[in-house]
């Protein structure tokens, strides 16, 4: 009986782990761009987020990479014009360089 309660625990843990992807519609707070001079080489790169609506997951910033021109001009469109922007986000994939309330985005949207 206690295997089938562990079992079950951990088949819980892990189907909580595929549905760890959200969406929020929000402005965007603010937007810092880490350059090739900051100190923490594995956040050189990268631009962080934060929005004005709270986040799931435990998140309280957002990330992207910077290479991802796309993303990071509608984040900054967004931002410059106070126009509410969709951020779909993983709350499991965290930020290399494990900042815990740090994770990935996988998608935005004006």
């Amino acid at each position: 009986m206690k295997k089938q309660i562990a079992m079950c625990g951990l088949f819980l843990s892990f189907a909580g782990l595929v549905n760890s992807a959200e969406t929020v519609n929000s402005t965007v707070s603010k937007v810092r761009v880490h350059t090739e001079v900051r100190p923490t080489a594995a956040v050189r790169q990268f631009v962080t987020i934060q929005l004005n609506e709270s986040l799931g997951g435990g998140c309280e910033w957002l990330f992207l990479n910077s290479k991802d021109e796309n993303a990071v001009n509608q984040v900054l469109t967004a931002k410059t014009s106070g126009h509410t922007i969709t951020v779909h986000y993983d709350y499991s994939d965290i930020a290399p360089w494990h900042v815990y309330d740090t994770c990935a985005v996988t998608a935005v949207g004006l």
